[in-house]
């Protein structure tokens, strides 16, 4: 799965709190004044960033806080359940390797089979292709793909005669 873009935080949001009350608590534990200045230091440090969360996501900083409306906006941005990123018509992403399509192969099946109706062998109009085409591409994986398409359509042509033929026999049609 290709991995989301994160939000980038700017100003405030970017920098972590600095908390002043472990220093003091370290430097005199038994001074309750200057604990509780650097507790009042930290909830404005605190404050300020929950004013600028707010704005960051859209929401009014007005009393009552509507919670849920940040709650919401973060949600989209970090919990992938939430991202409205998915288009829903395709469907999600899926695994693995993409299927097969003949229009994929088409011109090169055509350029190789121009060769081959000219009196060539598929490896010698497959070396041919891979030359002229100038795409990096083997004699090999022309040759394959050539041949692979042939079988393919070659089973459809055998499905579809064969679906005919039991219409033809019993009388039935899908129209």
């Amino acid at each position: 799965m290709a991995k989301r873009k994160t939000h980038k935080y700017t100003g405030v949001l970017a920098r972590p709190i600095y908390v002043p009350l472990q220093i003091a608590s370290a430097l005199k534990p038994d001074d309750v004044e200057l604990r509780e200045q650097a507790s009042a230091e930290h909830m404005g440090q605190y404050l300020e960033r929950l004013v600028a969360l707010a704005e960051d996501c859209g929401v009014e900083w007005v009393e009552p806080i509507k919670w849920w409306q940040i709650a919401l906006v973060l949600a989209e941005r970090h919990v992938p359940a939430f991202s409205r990123e998915v288009d829903y018509l395709k469907g999600p992403a899926t695994r693995g390797r993409p299927k097969w399509k003949a229009s994929g192969d088409l011109p090169v099946v055509i350029a190789v089979a121009k060769r081959v109706a000219k009196g060539h062998s598929i490896r010698r109009a497959s070396e041919l292709v891979a030359k002229e085409r100038g795409k990096g591409e083997s004699w090999a994986a022309i040759e394959r793909r050539y041949r692979r398409f042939n079988e393919r359509t070659e089973a459809v042509a055998s499905t579809a005669s064969l679906a005919k033929g039991n219409m033809l026999a019993t009388g039935k049609s899908n129209r």
